[in-house]
C-alpha cells in the first residue's frame, strides 16, 4: 500500500480569516492480497475559521467526507427494516436534505481569553446523529477542550462525548520544530 495525505492551509493574520483543504489517503494498493486489489478510499475535507477583530472569539466550521454525499449509516446485515414484514413490499424511505448536508458539518468555537490560552466548544452532528440514545439525552456529539502554551510547548486537554456509556479524555504535549 502507498498512500498519502494532503493538505493545504493558509490564514491571514490582518483579517483573522483561514481555510484548509485535506484530502486523506490518496493512493494506490501495490500488492494484491487473495488476488484482489481493493481501492484505497480518499477523503475530502474543508475548513473555515473566522476570528473577531475586537472580541476574543474564533469560529470554526468544518465539511468532512465531501467525497461521499450520504454518510447515513447503512446496515447491510439488517436488510428487514426495509421490508414490510406484512406485505413483503420495499419501505420507501424519504431523503431529508438538510440532514444530509448537516451529518458532513462540524461546528467550534474557540475563545482566546488571554495569550496562549484558549477554551474550545465543538458540535458534531453526525455523531449525535448516530450515537445518541432515544431513551435519555445525552452529550453525544458535544466536545470541550483547554489549551496552554508554555514557551516552545502546546499542553492540550480534550474531552468527547461519545455515548451515555462513556467519554474520550485525550491529553497532548506538543512541540514545533
Amino acid at each position: 500500500m502507498l498512500a498519502l495525505d494532503l493538505g493545504f492551509n493558509f490564514f491571514n493574520k490582518e483579517t483573522e480569516f483561514g481555510y484548509a483543504l485535506v484530502v486523506e489517503n490518496v493512493g494506490y494498493q501495490l500488492i494484491k492480497y487473495a488476488d484482489t486489489r481493493e481501492l484505497v478510499n480518499p477523503r475530502i475535507h474543508i475548513g473555515l475559521r473566522k476570528g473577531l477583530a475586537h472580541a476574543p472569539f474564533d469560529f470554526v466550521i468544518t465539511a468532512h467526507d465531501l467525497q461521499k454525499p450520504n454518510l447515513n449509516y447503512t446496515d447491510i446485515i439488517d436488510q428487514e427494516n426495509t421490508i414490510d414484514p406484512l406485505s413483503g413490499e420495499t419501505i420507501e424511505t424519504s431523503t431529508n436534505y438538510s440532514d444530509l448536508i448537516m451529518r458532513h458539518i462540524n461546528l467550534g468555537v474557540i475563545f482566546n481569553p488571554i495569550k496562549n490560552f484558549n477554551v474550545r466548544f465543538g458540535y458534531n452532528y453526525q455523531r449525535q446523529r448516530e450515537l445518541r440514545l432515544l431513551s435519555k439525552t445525552g452529550g453525544a456529539g458535544f466536545t470541550f477542550g483547554i489549551g496552554i502554551k508554555i514557551k516552545e510547548f502546546y499542553i492540550d486537554y480534550g474531552q468527547g462525548k461519545y455515548s451515555a456509556a462513556g467519554t474520550n479524555n485525550q491529553f497532548t504535549i506538543t512541540r514545533k520544530f
